[in-house]
């Protein structure tokens, strides 16, 4: 009855009928039960009985790290990403958590493009303690503000200190593509093809466009046959 009254945007009566369920057989509520009725309080605009239901699924909860970043995506699906901000505050202050807190806190900032304040918050991490990902999001701020220095030294750490990962050697790529050091944006490409898991058509196609800015031919159609091949042509 609840879902159905959600399908039809009446709000109050399926929060009503979600929280009589619940009641039934309280012993055996889990997490997600309280993170789905968290969700209709934002649906209707009653921030705080939101986030005392997410704080219930959050004591309950055996893999905090993973309902936060639900979380993060539910608060901003329903752009409430000032209380996203704030939520999080309180969280940090009450539960012990990794890194990934720190990450999360700082994504939401940079949603309300508060950039120094977020920037701020991943430096601060990588004092403690370098991480890719804080790299990576820092490259992300840079490219925002246009500061390709910043973002080249920013998403070069993130490929040395995660040199497996396929996305970060992507995004180098491009920035030196654009700033037109090409020599290392091949490279860099082809460390985005070698570490994906399943290479995509668009990776072959960004390296056969860095190989035509270097007049490189004969690479650029051995790329776009392999592009083709993925059926990207």
């Amino acid at each position: 009855m609840s879902s159905l009254l959600a399908g039809e945007k009446e709000w109050a009566g399926a929060i009503s009928h979600y929280r009589q369920a619940l009641r039934y057989q309280a012993f055996d509520n889990r997490p997600k039960d309280y993170i789905h009725l968290g969700r209709l309080y934002l649906k209707k605009a009653e921030i705080e009985e939101a986030e005392e239901n997410f704080f219930k699924a959050l004591d309950l909860s055996r893999s905090k790290e993973k309902d936060l970043e639900r979380l993060y995506r539910i608060y901003k699906n329903e752009g409430y990403m000032e209380e996203l901000y704030r939520f999080y505050q309180h969280v940090s202050r009450r539960f012990i958590l990794s890194y990934r807190m720190d990450i999360l806190l700082a994504r939401s900032l940079i949603d309300l493009k508060r950039y120094y304040k977020a920037q701020q918050s991943l430096i601060d991490l990588n004092q403690k303690e370098p991480t890719a990902e804080a790299y990576y999001w820092l490259a992300r701020i840079a490219q925002a503000e246009k500061d390709w220095d910043s973002m080249e030294l920013a998403i070069q750490k993130a490929t040395v200190l995660e040199p497996k990962n396929s996305h970060y050697h992507l995004i180098f790529s491009r920035l030196l593509k654009q700033i037109k050091k090409l020599e290392r944006a091949e490279k860099e490409a082809d460390l985005a093809i070698k570490h994906s898991a399943k290479p995509s058509p668009w990776l072959f196609n960004h390296r056969a466009w860095i190989r035509w800015a270097k007049k490189n031919y004969m690479g650029t159609a051995r790329d776009w046959r392999l592009a083709s091949g993925h059926k990207l042509l």
